[in-house]
């Protein structure tokens, strides 16, 4: 279990997926691989994407 002090805020919740897993449910993003360099990708696919919505709003 991961511990975090103080106040934090969180704009996203990422779950690891797991027969019977809850968190998988209401997570916004969950790893289907249980591996974390899944998340480096998917970062690198939402900043391509928002270089593709920033190009089309400035059109």
């Amino acid at each position: 279990m991961l511990r975090v002090r103080g106040n934090c805020n969180a704009d996203i919740s990422i779950s690891l997926a797991f027969t019977g897993n809850i968190c998988a449910e209401i997570a916004d993003l969950v790893l289907l691989d249980q591996q974390f360099h899944g998340l480096i990708y998917g970062i690198a696919i939402a900043k391509g994407t928002m270089e593709v919505v920033y190009q089309n709003i400035d059109l």
